[in-house]
C-alpha cells in the first residue's frame, strides 16, 4: 500500500496463519443408549503467531536478528542509533543500553549471557580515544585487554558462525 508520499507504509502487516492440530473430537449421535470412548490426546504446544511485513517475500521472514548496545554516556548516541535503524530496515533489532556508571564488558557479557537468542551481528555505540574503548565506565585498552579476554571470548556463543562484531563511536 503506498501511503499519500508514494511510498510504502512500513505499518502495513500481512498476517500468515500458522495451524496446529487440535484434540481429538468425538461426535456424538444423540442415541440413548450409545457408549462413547474419548481417546487419550497428546497436548500440543502452542505455536505464536508470526508477522511480515507485506514488503517481504516468504523467503525473508526469517530476518536477520541483530542486537544494537548502546553506551549511555555517548554524547551523540541517538544520532548513531538513528542512522543504525535506518540502515538495517529488514532485520529484527534488539536495542539495549549500557549504563555508564559500572563496567560495560560486565553488562555486555551478562546481557549476551541471559538471552537465548543467536545474534547475526552485535552493534556496540561506544566512545573512546585513539587505542581505547569505552564500555560503561571501564577502558578497553592493549594494556587491560588481558583481564577481558575469557569474557570477550564468551560473547561468541550468541553469534552465528559467520556473525560481525561492530563498533561505532565517536572521541
Amino acid at each position: 500500500m503506498l501511503s499519500n508520499s508514494g511510498k510504502s507504509n512500513s505499518n502495513d502487516f500481512k498476517f500468515y496463519s500458522i495451524f496446529e492440530s487440535l484434540e481429538d473430537r468425538v461426535l456424538f449421535d444423540g442415541v440413548p443408549d450409545a457408549i462413547c470412548i474419548m481417546p487419550e490426546a497428546d497436548a500440543a504446544e502452542p505455536v505464536p503467531a508470526q508477522v511480515q511485513n507485506a514488503g517481504q517475500s516468504e523467503a525473508s521472514i526469517s530476518a536477520t536478528r541483530e542486537l544494537i548496545l548502546i553506551d549511555a554516556g555517548v554524547a551523540n548516541g541517538e544520532e548513531l542509533l538513528a542512522g543504525l535503524l535506518e540502515s538495517k530496515p529488514d532485520a529484527t533489532l534488539e536495542i539495549r543500553v549500557v549504563d555508564a556508571g559500572s563496567d560495560g564488558v560486565d553488562q555486555i557479557t551478562q546481557i549476551l549471557a541471559d538471552s537465548d537468542a543467536q545474534y547475526d551481528a552485535i552493534h556496540i555505540i561506544s566512545h573512546g580515544d585513539e587505542g581505547e574503548v569505552n564500555l560503561g565506565n571501564a577502558a578497553l585498552t592493549s594494556d587491560n585487554l588481558n583481564q577481558y579476554v575469557d569474557q570477550l571470548a564468551s560473547w561468541s556463543d550468541a553469534l552465528t558462525d559467520d556473525a560481525d562484531l561492530l563498533f561505532y563511536g565517536c572521541e
